[in-house]
């Protein structure tokens, strides 16, 4: 149990109860209060296969690519930054508004050679629309079927870069945005093999 002993029952402080929720969620004690950026998560190690193949259709009707099937082996040949989200949440829809503005602005530098994935998790369903408004994404719906993000060991917050090959190149715990905008785009350019 964390806690502090004060002679007498451990009494939870407010980083025991944190450890404790985000325990609960699944999220390693070493890896809760780490930063942004994370490189020892056990479940998933870098150079590794990040995702298992899947195929989801993109669900915005903004994207360039909605009505489209979206899968992993699909954008091999692609860095691709993978974003789980809930669409309720209001971190997720902010990142989501950033992140579009961001591919935008870099669209002469990356091209086609970026890709922005996000991945609505199962049991949200039903705001995917109103979410999809804010932003010209691609937005997948993961499924029961699917199990995405059991596959990729996802939570909300986790947030990977892959690269051309699929392979893991970084990984995030709650990104923000616009204070790691920096980070990411130089993880992204150095993912396409170009320094910043």
């Amino acid at each position: 149990m964390i806690g502090t002993e004060t002679g007498g029952p451990a009494r939870w402080g407010a980083p025991g109860l944190a450890l404790a929720a985000l325990a609960a969620l699944g999220v390693p004690a070493n890896l809760a209060l780490a930063g942004p950026e994370v490189t020892n998560r056990p479940d998933c190690g870098f150079g590794d296969p990040a995702v298992e193949d899947f195929a989801l259709v993109d669900e915005n009707p903004t994207s360039p690519t909605y009505g489209q099937e979206i899968s992993r082996d699909g954008l091999q040949g692609k860095v691709v930054f993978l974003m789980f989200v809930r669409s309720t949440c209001g971190h997720c829809q902010s990142l989501s508004t950033a992140l579009d503005d961001i591919l935008q602005s870099h669209g002469a530098d990356w091209g086609d050679d970026v890709a922005f994935v996000l991945v609505n998790m199962v049991g949200w369903e039903a705001d995917l629309p109103e979410f999809c408004t804010l932003h010209d994404l691609p937005t997948v719906q993961d499924t029961t079927t699917a199990a995405l993000a059991d596959r990729v060991g996802a939570a909300l917050y986790w947030n990977y870069v892959l690269l051309p090959d699929g392979r893991l190149h970084k990984m995030y715990y709650s990104l923000y945005l616009p204070t790691y905008q920096s980070r990411l785009e130089t993880d992204i350019d150095e993912a396409l093999g170009r320094g910043r």
